[in-house]
């Protein structure tokens, strides 16, 4: 019997928080990733960190897909945590455990640092990235710098 091979095609992703119009990004990361699947007809797996908002849309609409998510994490989960409300952390602390793999960066003295680590990693380990981004610079660890 003859079983045909696909490569993988590893999707990063990195986005702003506060998003002002969240159903649409949602909706134009499904389109996205449906686009990168339909072009390289290979199967998807996802990489990125676990901010809140931008990054909490993308991670659920891989999970929903079933897609494997590799988890990148700027510190220890505890230290992350820090960055969230009450009501942030309890819709992304279950996600979590559904990645596959976890990859800490070493934490730093610096957050904004390890955040940009974090980011560069996500960069290093896709094919493709997706970004959900103003325009604007931003801080050093955020989307804009990402990006840069």
């Amino acid at each position: 019997m003859y079983m045909s091979f696909h490569e993988w095609t590893f999707v990063g992703f990195t986005g702003k928080r506060k998003l002002p119009y969240p159903d649409k990004i949602k909706q134009a990361i499904a389109e996205a990733l449906d686009l990168i699947a339909d072009r390289t007809g290979s199967p998807l797996a996802a990489v990125s960190s676990a901010a809140c908002d931008a990054d909490t849309l993308f991670i659920e609409e891989s999970l929903k897909r079933e897609l494997p998510w590799t988890l990148l994490l700027p510190f220890h989960e505890d230290e992350f945590q820090k960055d969230f409300t009450a009501e942030e952390w309890a819709r992304t602390k279950p996600l979590l455990a559904r990645s596959v793999r976890r990859v800490v960066e070493h934490d730093s003295e610096h957050r904004d640092h390890a955040f940009l680590e974090s980011g560069l990693r996500t960069v290093d380990e896709s094919d493709v990235v997706l970004a959900v981004w103003d325009g604007e610079p931003g801080l050093t660890g955020g989307t804009g710098g990402v990006i840069e």
